[in-house]
C-alpha cells in the first residue's frame, strides 16, 4: 500500500495519515490469518512428531535431545509453507467449533476492522475538506447551499481578524456539516458537493463512490444495531453493488463477516479515498489561490 504524494503540500500529511490508518486495519487482518495458519501448522507438526515418537511422553523425551527442537522448528516452517487455503479454512472452522470463544474473538476483530476503516475515511474526508477550504476560500468556502451566513465576533478575535486561511476550520467548528455521516443534507457527500460546485465534477464523482456507502452501511449496522439486519439495512444493501448476500438476509438476522468481506470493504474504501484526495489535489492545482 503506497501513500499518495499530492502536489499541494497541505495535503501531504493527511494523505500519509490516511494510508497509515488503513494499513493498520489491514495489518489486523493479516495478523488473524497468520495466527490461524501458524496454529494449524503447529498442530500438524505436533501430530507428525507424535506419530513418529509413538506418544506425547516419548515426544517430550525426543525434544530434550540435542538438536531436536531445531528439527521441530524446521518442520514447522516446512508444513506452514505447504498448507493450502482450503485446509486453513477447514481447520479454522474446526477450531471455532471446539472453542466458540475463538470465533467470538475473530468476529470481534473483523467487526473492529470495519469500524476502524470507516473512522480512517471519516477523519480523512473531514480533514481534506477543511484543508481545501482553508487553502482556497474564494470559491470553496462560499458553498452552494445555505452555509455559514454570519460569524460570531469571537471567531474574528481568536484569529486576529484574519480569516483568509481559516474558513474551512470555521465551517467545521460551527457544524455547517456533520462529518460523522456520509449521506443526508448535512453529510460528507453534501459538504463536498456544495463546496466543489465550480469545476468540481471529478471531486463530486469521487465522493459519490459506492464503496463509501457500502462501508458506512456495514459500519452502522454493527455499531447501532449489534450487527442485526433491519429494514433500512436490507433496503440500502439492495442498491449497492457487491452487497447482494446481505440484502438476502431476513430482518433480525445477524451478519457474519468473513475475512474476504472485510478485505474488500477496506480495500475499496482506501482506493476510493485515494481517488478523492487526488481529485481535490487536482482541483487546487488547477485553481491556485494566489
Amino acid at each position: 500500500m503506497r501513500s499518495l504524494k499530492p502536489e499541494n503540500p497541505a495535503l501531504g500529511g493527511l494523505a500519509e495519515a490516511f494510508t497509515d490508518n488503513t494499513l493498520r486495519v489491514q495489518t489486523m487482518s493479516s495478523m488473524v490469518q497468520e495466527l490461524c495458519k501458524q496454529t494449524l501448522s503447529t498442530s500438524m507438526s505436533f501430530i507428525h512428531i507424535i506419530g513418529m515418537a509413538g506418544s506425547p511422553e516419548k515426544m517430550m523425551e525426543i525434544f530434550a535431545m540435542p538438536g531436536k527442537a531445531k528439527e521441530f522448528a524446521e518442520k514447522l516452517v516446512e508444513i506452514s509453507g505447504q498448507l493450502p487455503a482450503e485446509s486453513i479454512t477447514a481447520m479454522t472452522e474446526m477450531a471455532f467449533a471446539l472453542a466458540p470463544s475463538i470465533r467470538y474473538g475473530v468476529n470481534g476483530v473483523l467487526d473492529s476492522m470495519v469500524v476502524s476503516a470507516w473512522t480512517a475515511f471519516e477523519v480523512m474526508a473531514g480533514d481534506l475538506w477543511e484543508t481545501a477550504l482553508n487553502d482556497h476560500p474564494k470559491y470553496l468556502a462560499s458553498l452552494s447551499s445555505d452555509g455559514l451566513k454570519e460569524l460570531k465576533l469571537s471567531y474574528l478575535e481568536r484569529n486576529d481578524y484574519d480569516l483568509r486561511k481559516k474558513m474551512g476550520s470555521i465551517h467545521r467548528d460551527v457544524g455547517t456539516y456533520k462529518f460523522q455521516i456520509l449521506t443526508g443534507e448535512k453529510g460528507i457527500q453534501r459538504a463536498y458537493k456544495d463546496a466543489f460546485h465550480k469545476d468540481g465534477d471529478r471531486v463530486r464523482a469521487a465522493i459519490s463512490n459506492k464503496a463509501f456507502e457500502a462501508l458506512a452501511v456495514i459500519r452502522n449496522i454493527l455499531v447501532h444495531k449489534q450487527g442485526k439486519a433491519d429494514r433500512k439495512f436490507l433496503k440500502e444493501c439492495k442498491g449497492l453493488p457487491g452487497m447482494e448476500k446481505w440484502a438476502a438476509l431476513n430482518e433480525g438476522d445477524k451478519i457474519q463477516l468473513q475475512g474476504e468481506d472485510v478485505g474488500s470493504l477496506v480495500s475499496a474504501s482506501f482506493i476510493g479515498g485515494c481517488a478523492l484526495i487526488s481529485a481535490v489535489d487536482e482541483w487546487l492545482t488547477a485553481h491556485p489561490s494566489s
